[in-house]
């Protein structure tokens, strides 16, 4: 750093006549022009070779300092007042700017106060360009309410800012506000800033709102064999939206975190893209499938009927999703055999051999309200003479309906740790025409298509609270095709997201399936004698015990036994209070636990 003598802001000159060699003439000249002085002003020196007296201001300062950074640094006179920095500041630019030999500062700045040491006398000025004050000048006005000078910028060559924020900055308080001025008065939509609280510093990006193409192609199948059990079980379903200077990314969809999935959406929200993409995913992995739907959405998935396995395509009635479900319970119900006997207790413990015996099924149940709704209601059923047809087939569908609804029950409780993973979908999307809160509870994953939805049907859709919604720039974009397929996602482990899906035509879906080898049958249908198999096992189900409150699972579908009474003969029932009925909580269920070992199982 150079230290440098103050110019002087006034001149008087001296008699032409005077001898300034004399330091007798000179203390005398001192005195007369000390008089004739206006009081804010104060006698410096005498230039001899200029012939002049030089005084200053007497709030003037004695030395600038320039620094390395560009700044200068001014020491105030300790007798002048520090209170009114406005006026310092405007007196010391003016000092600044009037010799840019002496302080010179880059092209197209000014000096401006950015720092006051009042204890010290010191008033630190930086050059800024008209950009940097006007930033410098809105996160003091409309952010910390402060002085502008308490606040610093520099304008990067990258054309980021860099901020030096006050000392009161606080997150919690400022960083809302923050991001508003940013975007609204500062930069533009998608600038965004981030403020480190430890160090008092932040840097401004400038940046574009994140959005998606109009639409994205299917990755490339992975290869069908995996090395690890987690590539297996992870699929890509879509693209995650960036956002603060992060790209887009691929959504994953992680069955091994959690195994299940709750799929919502309203009509013509792109459910049926995203669910047939996930299908061919999951195949060209190695998954088995089934696909349970009703007859009316048979076009939405024919295309991938080959693939399921034998007897996993229950679409045609309801009759085909129960027998297609009962298959697949009766293969849990094998591996909860096999397994043990291979030493494992779930499905990622097996052999890389045993996997490819028992590989991952993916079982998708679509309209899963209409396949738990009997066709007629019982009182109206039981008005037609017994010998009906129309009555006939009523009880025939009650005896469906139990079924699919106790498999549903059991699959998304057991099937998990047997390799079984279960996607639940619906076109209604709220508490009286979605997927039951008894099956939604098991269903750890959630995902909501479309960009627009109903607030009930959002809130409906998750578990958690004020989650992402898709932004009004995606669902306004001129190109409708952007929107197209977006929707959030909540699943396990990940943050919440906006995506958008991958879309292929059906027949592409199909034609890849088969270049990369997944298996197909024609016995992707239940048969005649399947269906009446799984029928006549809840034929112990007498008319009588046909009641609404079976559809709930108060009974067993096979036995017609109360579910209470088989949870007591399991000893699933432990944890009721006797006197209640109520299952104990906290405390008193500790309490219970102890009391039930200590009797080996003998409850009460």
């Amino acid at each position: 750093m150079t230290v440098e003598a103050l110019p002087g802001t006034k001149t008087l000159g001296l008699p032409p006549a005077a001898d300034l060699g004399d330091e007798k003439v000179r203390r005398v000249l001192a005195g007369k022009i000390a008089n004739q002085l206006e009081p804010e002003y104060a006698f410096s020196h005498i230039d001899p070779a200029q012939r002049v007296a030089v005084y200053t201001l007497r709030q003037a300062v004695s030395v600038l300092t320039s620094t390395e950074a560009g700044d200068v640094v001014v020491e105030v006179s300790t007798t002048t007042s520090m209170a009114n920095l406005a006026a310092l500041e405007a007196q010391f630019k003016r000092v600044l700017e009037s010799d840019e030999d002496k302080y010179p500062r880059p092209p197209d700045t000014h000096w401006y106060l950015s720092g006051a040491d009042a204890p010290n006398h010191q008033l630190t000025f930086t050059p800024l360009t008209d950009r940097e004050r006007y930033v410098r000048d809105s996160l003091a006005t409309d952010v910390f309410k402060c002085k502008p000078w308490q606040v610093r910028v520099r304008e990067n060559p990258d054309k980021t800012i860099t901020v030096v924020l006050p000392q009161d900055y606080v997150p919690s308080k400022h960083d809302k506000v923050l991001a508003d001025i940013v975007e609204s008065k500062i930069g533009q939509p998608g600038w965004w800033c981030d403020a480190d609280p430890k160090t008092y510093r932040a840097v401004i990006h400038p940046g574009a709102l994140p959005t998606f193409k109009p639409s994205y192609h299917p990755p490339v199948l992975a290869p069908r064999r995996f090395a690890k059990v987690s590539d297996q079980m992870s699929v890509e379903v879509g693209i995650r939206l960036g956002g603060r200077g992060k790209p887009n990314s691929p959504l994953i969809l992680d069955f091994n975190t959690s195994p299940h999935l709750l799929c919502s959406g309203q009509t013509r929200g792109g459910k049926s893209a995203w669910v047939n993409h996930l299908l061919y995913a999951t195949c060209g992995r190695g998954w088995e499938l089934v696909v349970c739907n009703t007859v009316d959405k048979m076009a939405d998935v024919a295309w991938v009927a080959p693939f399921c396995r034998p007897g996993g395509f229950g679409v045609s009635s309801k009759e085909h999703a129960m027998a297609a479900l009962g298959l697949l319970y009766e293969e849990v119900q094998n591996r909860t055999r096999e397994f043990p006997e291979r030493g494992a207790k779930k499905w990622q413990e097996l052999s890389p051999a045993d996997r490819e015996r028992f590989p991952l099924i993916l079982s998708f149940i679509d309209e899963v309200p209409q396949l738990l709704t009997p066709m007629m209601a019982k009182s109206t059923a039981k008005e037609l003479d017994e010998d009906d047809p129309r009555r006939q087939d009523a009880m025939s569908d009650f005896v469906s309906t139990a079924l699919v609804n106790f498999y549903l029950g059991k699959l998304v409780k057991v099937a998990a740790a047997f390799g079984v993973c279960v996607i639940m979908s619906s076109q209604g999307a709220t508490q009286n025409d979605g997927v039951p809160k008894t099956l939604r509870t098991n269903l750890g994953n959630r995902i909501l298509c479309g960009s627009n939805p109903d607030k009930g049907v959002f809130e409906y859709a998750f578990r958690g609270k004020n989650l992402p919604e898709v932004p009004d720039w995606i669902k306004n974009d001129p190109d409708t095709n952007v929107s197209k397929g977006s929707g959030v996602a909540e699943f396990d482990g990940q943050e919440p997201c906006v995506f958008k899906g991958f879309y292929e035509e059906d027949s592409w879906y199909a034609s890849s399936l088969k270049a990369s080898g997944a298996p197909t049958t024609t016995l992707y249908e239940p048969t005649a004698d399947q269906i009446a198999r799984f029928a006549a096992s809840s034929s112990t189900v007498s008319d009588k015990d046909l009641t609404d409150a079976d559809w709930n699972q108060t009974r067993s579908p096979i036995s017609g036994e109360s579910l209470s009474s088989i949870a007591a003969r399991m000893g699933d029932d432990w944890d009721v209070d006797p006197e209640t009925g109520d299952r104990v909580t906290g405390f008193a269920k500790a309490n219970l636990g102890r009391h039930v070992a200590a009797t080996n199982g003998q409850g009460q």
